[in-house]
């Protein structure tokens, strides 16, 4: 059993520590802010018409498809849609700098680009005619808002506010001598 003076020998200097992340409190906020899977989940989900799950049947996993509405494109043409928003949408993307001028010009070629390929790939990506506006204007849509980021290098200057800390140490008086790594030393007795 630990005497009562031991057990006051072992306790810490009298100090306080205080680190703060100016604006975010949360250790992953970074990790949300970049990650782009939920986003580009749901637009598959959008144009197959369809979301994917796992299920366990007697021990093996299956790969199960549930209908939520109608595809707005077929296994290819879904598959070289989400290819073109992965190419834009992820977390190194969000790294530029673009002037205003510089991202109406990005979006405008994107948008472009887009539809032309859309529209050259309609039939064999099994587009219904009806819908191709609405896929290219959707999918601008997303770009739009997540490209927007890129904006006066706001995205990276607010990355630094993340990541910046302060830190503020208070030594309070410490107790019977002196304090080597928060271990009294006792003066010898004679």
């Amino acid at each position: 059993m630990i005497e009562a003076q031991e057990r006051e020998d072992l306790t810490p200097p009298a100090s306080s520590v205080t680190v703060q992340a100016q604006n975010y409190t949360h250790p992953s906020t970074i990790q949300i802010r970049l990650d782009t899977q939920n986003i580009l989940l749901n637009f598959e989900v959008y144009l197959r018409g369809s979301r994917l799950i796992v299920e366990e049947k007697d021990g093996e996993y299956i790969n199960k498809e549930i209908p939520l509405g109608e595809a707005l494109a077929n296994k290819v043409g879904t598959q070289n849609l989400m290819n073109r928003l992965t190419l834009i949408l992820n977390p190194s993307v969000v790294q530029g700098n673009y002037t205003e001028q510089f991202w109406r010009f990005e979006m405008a070629g994107i948008r472009k680009s887009i539809a032309i390929s859309t529209m050259y790939n309609l039939y064999r990506w099994g587009v219904n005619e009806e819908h191709y506006k609405e896929i290219c204007d959707s999918i601008c849509t997303c770009i739009k808002a997540y490209l927007s980021r890129l904006k006066d290098n706001k995205e990276r200057e607010s990355f630094s506010n993340t990541l910046q800390s302060f830190e503020r140490t208070t030594l309070g008086e410490q107790k019977k001598g002196f304090r080597l790594f928060g271990r009294s030393q006792q003066p010898a007795q004679t």
